[in-house]
């Protein structure tokens, strides 16, 4: 706090001097907004209550449909796959076995969707309730958290289960493939929802340093940034089969195959 911003006395002091244009304007720090803490606190209050009022809750129930309709229910259509993979023995799939699979597909999934569906229940009620007349600015808060908790759980998800996308479209580098169109999309709403510079940094800042340099880094498995080095992808192009995966290319179905070595060619 290292001002005290007078409206009431910037106002007189303008009109005593016959100024048409305010002579003196509100101090601001560099993405944190004005230097009377007390005018900052205002701002946010009303920036949140009314200005961007439909637009957060607009980008938050995009982000909620988005997780629906894209990591949520593309697990639930591909559960006879992730049963197949689950039932597979260790030494069949190789480094790419995982454990308890379908425990944990499924459980970050839902606790996900818990952590959208409590946040998008919080906004409403602070929106509705009298109580929270005068505390909009809470919404902010839960907003970040959200979105904060919801990139940590799928980047623990991201952590132990990347090795699956290596098998499904066998090739190093295609956690990266997950990272983009399936854990990540929810964010895109960021883009629209007017928040406050310094929150949006924050949620973003925090997404590219567990995405790009803490999970790849200390993976449990492995440096997975290695896998895009030049060696490891010409050796892995070059020894992909034509066949498809054994458990759709049984009958009928497997003209309706996509080969994975169709996929990493692209």
């Amino acid at each position: 706090h290292r001002e005290d911003f007078e409206f009431e006395a910037e106002v007189d002091a303008n009109a005593s001097k016959g100024h048409q244009e305010p002579s003196h304007t509100p101090s601001r720090y560099f993405l944190l907004g004005f230097k009377d803490r007390n005018l900052e606190q205002e701002f946010l209050e009303d920036l949140v209550g009314t200005t961007i009022r439909t637009r957060v809750l607009v980008g938050y129930c995009a982000s909620t449909a988005l997780f629906l309709f894209i990591p949520f229910m593309q697990s639930l259509v591909v559960y006879d796959s992730i049963r197949w993979f689950a039932d597979q023995p260790e030494e069949y799939l190789g480094k790419f076995y995982i454990e308890d699979l379908v425990v944990k597909t499924y459980v970050p999934l839902c606790l996900s969707l818990v952590i959208w569906l409590g946040g998008l229940a919080g906004i409403v009620a602070m929106y509705s309730l009298k109580s929270f007349k005068n505390r909009r600015i809470a919404v902010l808060y839960l907003v970040g958290a959200v979105y904060l908790a919801y990139v940590a759980v799928m980047a623990y998800d991201f952590a132990i289960m990347f090795e699956r996308w290596g098998f499904i479209f066998a090739g190093p580098g295609s956690w990266i493939i997950r990272m983009m169109f399936y854990d990540l999309p929810p964010l895109i709403s960021l883009t629209f929802m007017s928040l406050p510079t310094l929150l949006n940094l924050e949620i973003l800042g925090c997404t590219a340093m567990i995405y790009l340099v803490i999970v790849p880094l200390l993976s449990p498995r492995r440096n997975v940034w290695l896998d895009l080095q030049t060696d490891n992808v010409l050796e892995n192009v070059e020894r992909l089969s034509p066949i498809p995966l054994a458990h759709c290319a049984e009958g009928e179905k497997a003209n309706q195959c996509i080969m994975p070595s169709d996929i990493t060619h692209v």
